[in-house]
C-alpha cells in the first residue's frame, strides 16, 4: 500500500519572504501551498511564483527524504521489525553505495569513449553533467568549440546544476533537455526574448505539476509551453 503523507512541513527561515508580501499576497501564497500539497496545478504570476519557489523546492527535499524513510521501514518490517542501529547504518550505507557505484558504472560507460568527443556530441545528455567532475572549456574538442562559445557552456553547466539541485522531479524524465535543445533557449536569451530567471521558473513549474510527464515527450517540450505562459503573464 502506497504511503501517504498526512502533514508536511514548513521551515521557519522560509516564512521571512511573509513580510515582503501584503495581506493578500499572503494569502495567495498559503493557499498555493495548500494545492501544491493537493496535487492540484497553481496558477500564480510572476512575483508569487518567486515567492513559492523556495517552499515548493523544500517541499520536494522534504518528500524525497520521506519516500526514502518509508521503504527503509518496509524492508525492516519484512525483516521482521527494526534492526539493530548498527545493522540499519550498515543497510543505509550499503544503498547509498550501490548508488554511487551505478553512478560510477555511468562514469565509466563515459571515460571509455573519448571525452571531448562526448561533450562535443550535439545530442549530449543533460544528466551526464550532473556529475562531480566536468571538462574545463580549453580541454574540450576543436570541433566543440566552433559550435560553442565558452559563455555557452559555463551557462549550461549552470543550468544543469539548477536542474539537479531543484528539479528532481525532471530529471526522472528519460527525455532530458539536451545540449542543442538548450543552445536553442540560451539564443532567446541573448536575444533578450527571454531571461535566465523566466528559464529557471519554467523549468520549476513543470517540475511541479503533476501531469506533465502525460503530457510532454521531453523536457524542453514541456519547456516551451511552460515558457509562453509566463511570457504571457509577465
Amino acid at each position: 500500500m502506497e504511503n501517504v503523507k498526512k502533514s508536511f512541513l514548513v521551515h521557519i527561515d522560509s516564512l521571512n519572504v511573509l513580510d515582503e508580501l501584503t495581506d493578500e499576497q499572503a494569502g495567495k501564497l498559503f493557499k498555493a501551498i495548500k494545492d501544491y500539497q493537493n496535487g492540484v496545478d497553481i496558477n500564480l504570476d510572476f512575483g508569487m511564483k518567486m515567492a513559492f519557489l523556495p517552499f515548493k523546492n523544500q517541499f520536494i527535499r522534504d518528500s524525497e527524504k520521506y519516500k526514502v524513510q518509508c521503504e527503509i521501514n518496509s524492508k525492516n518490517g519484512k525483516l521482521g521489525g527494526r534492526p539493530k542501529k548498527t545493522n540499519e547504518s550498515e543497510k543505509t550505507e550499503s544503498v547509498i553505495i550501490k548508488a554511487k557505484k551505478a553512478d560510477s558504472d555511468s562514469d565509466s560507460d563515459s571515460d571509455s569513449d573519448n571525452d571531448n568527443e562526448s561533450v562535443s556530441s550535439n545530442n549530449t545528455h543533460a544528466q551526464i553533467l550532473g556529475i562531480d567532475y566536468v571538462i574545463p572549456y580549453k580541454d574540450t574538442s576543436e570541433e566543440f568549440k566552433s559550435l560553442y562559445n565558452e559563455a555557452f557552456y559555463e551557462s549550461w553547466l549552470s543550468i544543469n546544476k539548477y536542474l539537479n539541485e531543484n528539479c528532481i522531479y525532471l530529471r526522472k524524465w528519460e527525455n532530458q533537455i539536451t545540449i542543442a535543445e538548450y543552445k536553442k533557449i540560451y539564443d532567446r536569451i541573448y536575444k533578450k526574448e527571454i531571461t535566465i530567471n523566466q528559464v529557471k521558473l519554467a523549468l520549476s513549474d513543470l517540475d511541479g505539476s503533476r501531469v506533465a510527464k502525460d503530457r510532454y515527450n521531453s523536457v524542453y517540450h514541456g519547456f516551451n509551453t511552460f515558457i509562453k505562459t509566463i511570457i504571457k503573464n509577465v
